[in-house]
């Protein structure tokens, strides 16, 4: 299991379904000789196939095509993204290949965490050949400002940096700027994972080497299916090194054409969902932190490092579907959470509503760490879907107002209590 979580590598369910269903034509293939076998039967399943594969060629390029448009930068004097999408069967599976590609062109190097990176790539890292991970778990100028005297005693020891933006449920957007400029006079390679972001909102690219992202997430929206994406700036100066290493191992990745076909077909209104995702966000955080039992609400447009987000918005972009939320009593924030009609799961970015205990799920086995780093136990995240904005806050209204039952029967509990103490 985790080597599936790290990796992001193994069949998906179309792929596994397609394979159930026509083992009467499929060949093995094994190191060992004696395990190999060849078709058992070649008939009109394996002709439909061979006139298959060829058009999943074919929507594999034209959803490359897409997030090359897609990830294009707004700005004039640099080249267009082209033939620089590569395409993975997840997200994870994206960051372990980057993670792969990257550390070969300097074995035993270091490698920088920056910011509050999501738990699976800080274990892709620390699996990986790096020789030492660095970690900046704040992402605060004053960690690159460490940085950067590191780098000064030593610049040739760290060779990337791996960051958020925004980072996954605290939302800080690092400084990008500075990184750049840091990366530019010390040689780093910056790859930055920008999912809970997007493609509509965001244009990072002029500022990193390489650009992640989680397919599964809003680019589809459906719920349907997985894939990830690597970018790689045409305009960097490590462009040809990455991209070489890159493609001894993209040898090896396997997207199962009907996936393609489904991301595809998922992606083709991704700009008008992201918009409407936005807005609905914007008027779920408004509601939610008018509310006396919510202590503070994570989202790329609020907080003190929303100037390094704004820096890279899109004309026409927004701020992004995703947000978190802590409450000032725990006990509150669970019964919000068990109250809460919507769908409980671990993605966002879907076309209907999720909330999670990020906390719980993601990092249950180190809690206290979370806390310390300033992530609750009870930490909600929320992912706003594109229902109207009403029936969701309606929703949120009546779970509240059972957060709200909850906390005056504790006071007046509280109250008694303390009543028979005094007496």
């Amino acid at each position: 299991m985790g080597a599936w979580m790290d990796t992001g590598a193994g069949m998906s369910t179309r792929h596994a379904e397609f394979c159930l269903e026509h083992f009467n034509f499929l060949a093995s293939g094994s190191s060992i000789p004696a395990f190999r076998t060849s078709a058992p039967v070649i008939g009109p399943d394996y002709l439909t196939a061979k006139k298959w594969f060829p058009q999943g060629s074919r929507d594999l390029q034209d959803l490359q095509t897409r997030i090359a448009q897609l990830t294009t930068s707004e700005k004039r004097d640099l080249k267009p993204v082209a033939e620089d999408v590569l395409v993975f069967p997840t997200g994870m599976n994206a960051i372990f290949t980057t993670s792969e590609a990257l550390v070969a062109l300097c074995p035993q190097s270091a490698v920088v965490a920056y910011g509050w990176l999501y738990p699976e790539t800080v274990h892709v890292l620390k699996k990986s050949a790096w020789g030492q991970v660095i970690f900046f778990k704040w992402g605060t100028d004053e960690e690159l400002d460490e940085l950067e005297e590191m780098l000064m005693c030593q610049p040739h020891h760290i060779t990337v940096l791996f960051c958020e933006l925004p980072s996954n449920v605290k939302f800080i957007s690092p400084n990008l700027e500075r990184i750049r400029s840091l990366a530019d006079e010390y040689d780093l390679i910056v790859a930055c994972d920008e999912t809970a972001g997007n493609f509509i909102n965001l244009d990072i690219l002029p500022y990193v080497d390489v650009l992640l992202s989680s397919l599964t997430k809003i680019f589809s929206g459906a719920s349907d299916v997985t894939g990830g994406s690597v970018v790689v700036n045409p305009n960097s100066r490590h462009h040809d090194r990455i991209r070489s290493q890159l493609a001894i191992r993209y040898q090896n990745v396997c997207c199962f054409p009907e996936d393609v076909v489904a991301l595809k077909r998922n992606s083709v209104n991704m700009a008008s969902r992201v918009r409407m995702a936005n807005a609905n966000a914007m008027v779920v955080i408004e509601f939610l932190q008018k509310h006396p039992s919510v202590a503070q609400v994570h989202h790329p447009s609020r907080g003190p490092t929303f100037p390094s987000y704004e820096r890279h918005r899109r004309r026409d972009g927004g701020y992004g579907n995703v947000l978190s939320v802590v409450f000032r009593n725990p006990e509150s924030a669970r019964r919000f959470y068990d109250c809460l009609d919507v769908c409980k799961g671990s993605s966002f970015g879907t076309n209907f509503t999720l909330v999670i205990p990020y906390v719980q799920l993601a990092c249950y086995w180190t809690q206290e760490k979370c806390e310390k780093y300033g992530l609750p136990r009870h930490i909600l995240r929320l992912s706003v879907g594109l229902e109207d904005p009403k029936e969701i806050c309606g929703k949120i209204s009546l779970a509240l107002v059972e957060v709200e039952r909850f906390e005056s029967v504790d006071r007046d509990t509280r109250q008694v209590l303390g009543d028979m103490v005094v007496a």
